[in-house]
């Protein structure tokens, strides 16, 4: 069930939907499973999104929305570009649960994120830039993309479950991330980390059992 929501004056979103919500609104709790592209698009009054049915979020759904302290989804299959772009007030964080997620360019760049756990089915470039709440991520893929944690300057924890090698980085990918960070990886690959140029600057960990 798609989700609905029209800002006063901005002439659009709505639908055939009984989940429709007309007027600028400050808190919604929803049952939808989908957020539908561009619908709290620089909205500067929504503070609180609970959707835990969510599992897509549409191209910049919920781009600059910049007054949430609360964002609370289901497990996502789908976060499209821009979708959760610069998400998040000042001193607010939110967690994100991936279940097989294909995640669009810059999806979550610049927003409020802190955890972000589950699996990948595809990782585009700049998705997790510039996440500076950011602490903890969890990644199943073969390469890191281009940018992909480029600034992410308070991360903590990056576990890698690929287990056929070492994963790739692409260009800028870890640029700024402290070399404090623990990068768990399996236990047969922790020497080939710590022997690879993208790597050996981090506190090389065996994932746990």
């Amino acid at each position: 069930m798609p989700f609905y929501h029209c800002t006063a004056g901005a002439g659009g979103g709505g639908g055939n939907s009984d989940a429709i919500i007309e007027g600028t609104i400050a808190s919604i709790t929803t049952n939808a499973s989908k957020v539908k592209p561009r619908i709290f698009a620089y909205d500067t009054t929504l503070t609180s999104f609970i959707g835990r049915n969510v599992t897509e979020i549409g191209d910049t759904a919920f781009r600059q929305a910049t007054s949430i302290t609360t964002l609370e989804l289901g497990s996502l299959t789908k976060i499209d570009s821009y979708g959760l772009y610069q998400v998040g007030a000042s001193g607010s964080t939110f967690d994100l649960d991936l279940n097989g997620a294909t995640v669009g360019s810059q999806a979550i760049q610049a927003s409020k994120v802190r955890y972000v756990t589950g699996t990948w089915s595809s990782a585009a470039g700049s998705a997790l830039r510039q996440c500076t709440s950011l602490k903890k991520v969890e990644f199943n893929l073969n390469q890191l993309p281009t940018y992909f944690l480029y600034g992410d300057t308070a991360l903590e924890e990056l576990y890698l479950s690929y287990d056929q090698g070492v994963v790739s980085v692409g260009s800028n990918a870890l640029t700024n991330v402290p070399n404090t960070c623990k990068v768990y990886v399996p236990s047969a690959l922790v020497s080939s980390y710590q022997a690879d140029s993208n790597w050996s600057r981090f506190d090389i960990q065996a994932l746990p059992t």
